[in-house]
């Protein structure tokens, strides 16, 4: 079992410049790919003399983009043509389509917002109600008194004071907003419409033959709508047949691959016919030669050693149980070439400390059913399968199904025991302490510093496992003394001449943080049981006001008391199993400072492989 990340490897891709962006698509594919530009040798842009073209069609497609259809998706092997040619084809495709569909765009928009205009119309009417008011006279109004409708802003809604004298008002709830009829002298009305524009209040247009009451008036604003929705689906048909005719879709998709190409490729090493396409792969060359020649794309891939002075990324590399416990280690980072993945002892571990403290045999199968519902649209939800899973190994040995101590305990009642359940994560949380010190010798063989490791550290393992065997035999005190020893002598031996006493008091100082620190870490494994007997304790309260309530109580109070201990309980137990890894565990022997591997992400508007598939770990193992 391998516990170390893997170096990507660095690779080199020799191709005919026109097919610069078919293989980079190709490569995307893969999801195995990083791209990288070497620092020497001169590197032109991936795509020259389209600015124009590129700056024309993002303003075609700030102005009409809403009315595009989707971008048609083409596999790589399917693209045709030079980029250069290939754009200028598009552009001219899209150019034509926005010529002969403005006219219908621009009807649209005034439809659109005759449509909004006529929904507030209708929100004001339907407040209204049956109210016996002359609409039909208040839309014939004359020159000398008038009537307006106003959408009173959030500020005036509550009220207004000091109105024009001369102007009666009505103010209408309506069911999106506020609004106020007002009629009066036409200079009043207006000094009424300038305040409250200035307030971002907006005055309504009601139809000129609205009908003499409220209920008429809606029946003409509903009959108004609906013309203009049949008007609206006639426009849309129209500018799908013009985008068929055009071949728009597929020129927007052309446009958007170019795009994307342009972002992920600034600038590479070119020739007048050739390209030079460098980066990072978690593949063999063989893989990437075959997937260019799948895709029909010309171009020899070889890996070689990379640039001087470039930190190689690190790839994950764990089989699919595994995966999903990658995130822990991820939150501190990418672990390094000679630091250790703990991914796959997480995947031990941490179902363990879960199903501890969260052990109910039917919460448990909750879990583990959300974890194989979800697991796919959102991988790192796998964990909920195994920690489920313990969670009702651990039930069973509770005899907790549901909160209820229906079934007789294969072990022992969490609140029968509370000692025991106590004092075995401690003795758990020793154990995971003295893995991480054990993985911290094995960081040091890699790195080849085994022999310092051997001289001083070790001497802290020692000292650790002794100090916690004295707890239950005084001959493990002896061992602790041994392990000091162990250590200072290292420390000794580490200094020269006239430096042994200063390093030998520097280490004596560390010596004294870890032994405190390793005192406090084993402690905080407590918390594990702790946590198991406030599960039970809630459990024991939900079963106790359920005794209580008769049938269908009883069933209510299960129901929700279930659902609060699996999304309260159980985000509490996750946040301490993430505390522990991470500083109790992780502390001994992960830093994280490796470089991540991030793999180019396919582009949206090409289909037909699979473009979710960005990680790596997948492909290589």
């Amino acid at each position: 079992m391998s516990l170390r990340t893997r170096q990507a490897r660095w690779f080199e891709l020799l191709t005919q410049r026109a097919e610069l962006p078919r293989a980079v698509d190709c490569l995307a594919h893969t999801g195995a790919v990083e791209l990288e530009t070497r620092s020497e040798g001169e590197a032109e842009p991936a795509v020259a003399g389209l600015e124009e073209g590129l700056e024309e069609y993002r303003q075609l497609q700030a102005r009409y983009g809403d009315y595009f259809p989707p971008a048609e998706e083409r596999r790589p092997d399917e693209h045709p043509g030079v980029p250069e040619e290939v754009f200028r084809d598009a552009l001219d495709r899209v150019r034509a389509w926005a010529n002969d569909a403005d006219a219908a765009v621009q009807r649209l928009e005034a439809i659109a917002a005759e449509e909004a205009e006529l929904a507030r119309v209708a929100d004001f009417l339907g407040g209204l109600g049956d109210a016996d008011l002359p609409l039909g006279a208040l839309a014939r109004e004359g020159e000398s008194v008038v009537s307006t409708v106003f959408l009173l802003p959030a500020a005036l809604e509550e009220g207004m004071e000091s109105l024009p004298p001369g102007v009666m008002t009505r103010r209408v709830p309506g069911s999106e907003a506020t609004y106020l009829l007002a009629v009066g002298p036409a200079d009043e009305v207006d000094t009424l419409y300038r305040r409250i524009t200035r307030e971002r209040g907006q005055r309504l247009r009601l139809p000129r033959e609205p009908g003499d009451t409220p209920a008429e008036a809606r029946q003409t604003v509903a009959h108004r709508r609906a013309e203009l929705a049949s008007e609206a689906a006639d426009l849309r048909r129209r500018l799908d047949r013009l985008a068929r005719q055009h071949g728009l879709a597929g020129a927007v998709g052309e446009i958007e691959r170019l795009l994307w190409f342009i972002r992920t490729v600034d600038a590479v090493p070119v020739s007048e016919n050739f390209a030079w396409l460098t980066g990072w792969t978690s593949e063999e060359a063989a893989d990437l030669q075959a997937a260019l020649a799948e895709a029909g794309v010309e171009g020899v891939v070889r890996l070689t050693d990379p640039p001087p002075g470039v930190q190689p990324p690190q790839v994950f590399h764990n089989p699919a149980w595994a995966r999903p416990f990658e995130i822990f280690a991820r939150l501190l980072g990418t672990p390094d070439r000679n630091e250790a993945d703990p991914s796959r002892l997480l995947a031990v571990l941490v179902p363990l400390l879960f199903g501890y403290m969260f052990g109910d045999l039917g919460q448990g199968a909750v879990l583990a059913a959300l974890g194989f519902g979800l697991r796919r649209r959102y991988p790192a939800a796998g964990i909920l399968i195994p920690a489920g899973v313990a969670s009702m190994a651990f039930g069973a040995l509770y005899g907790s199904v549901f909160a209820l101590e229906i079934l007789p305990p294969l072990w022992l009642r969490p609140m029968d025991e509370p000692l025991t359940i106590l004092l075995v994560p401690l003795v758990g949380g020793i154990v995971i302490l003295l893995l991480g010190l054990l993985l911290n010798g094995v960081e040091a063989f890699w790195a080849g510093r085994v022999g310092l490791w051997w001289r001083q550290e070790a001497g802290v393992l020692v000292g650790y496992l002794g100090l916690m065997a004295g707890l239950l035999h005084p001959a493990g005190f002896a061992v602790a003394g041994a392990g000091l020893v162990w250590y200072l002598w290292g420390a000794w031996s580490r200094g020269g001449g006239e430096g042994r006493l200063a390093t030998l008091g520097a280490d004596a100082g560390r010596l004294l943080e870890s032994a405190f620190q390793l005192v406090i870490n084993t402690l905080s494994f407590a918390r594990v049981g702790a946590f198991a007997l406030a599960h039970s304790g809630l459990a024991l309260a939900v079963e106790s006001l359920a005794h209580g309530a008769g049938f269908i109580g009883a069933a209510i109070i299960l129901v929700a008391g279930n659902v609060v201990i699996l999304a309260l309980e159980g985000l509490v137990v996750s946040i301490q199993i993430t505390r522990l890894m991470l500083f109790e565990f992780f502390v001994r022997f992960l830093h994280g400072g490796g470089r991540p591997f991030r793999p180019l992400a396919a582009s949206r508007s090409s289909g037909g492989g699979d473009s979710t598939k960005t990680d790596p770990e997948r492909s290589s193992t």
